[in-house]
């Protein structure tokens, strides 16, 4: 089986190493970057299994680039990344299609355990109901 290919965006550089070191520990392929309107484009543009999106940064936020992945590529699972999980913020970026969330500190449990249900999601063909 071939690596899952994973883009972390995120405007913490300590946050960054630590993810990829994680993901790399686990025979993830790991992208980063610091610049959310990078990430946006890289995201649409490549050959990603999942994006990790900082909810909070700078330059664009993470819900809006939330938004315009999944305008571009619907498909692609998306986990937001937040010390900031307000109700309103959840909720929006359900609706936006996020895939699940991970609160800031967490565990690399945590981290790996929610990539592999997003990714293992976005694989699962869904079911229709219907006459077998």
């Amino acid at each position: 089986m071939t690596k899952a290919k994973v883009l972390v965006i995120d405007d913490d550089q300590i946050v960054l190493d630590s993810i990829s070191q994680v993901l790399t520990d686990e025979n993830y392929d790991v992208d980063v970057t610091l610049r959310g309107r990078e990430g946006l484009e890289r995201a649409i543009k490549g050959d990603y299994d999942i994006v990790l999106i900082d909810i909070r940064m700078p330059d664009i936020g993470g819900i809006r680039v939330l938004r315009d992945i999944k305008h571009k590529r619907p498909a692609l699972p998306v986990v937001i990344i937040t010390g900031y999980a307000t109700a309103p913020s959840v909720v929006m970026a359900r609706e936006l299609g996020a895939a699940d969330f991970i609160e800031k500190p967490f565990e690399p449990e945590e981290l790996l355990k929610t990539v592999a249900t997003a990714l293992q999601t976005a694989r699962t063909p869904s079911r229709r109901a219907g006459p077998y």
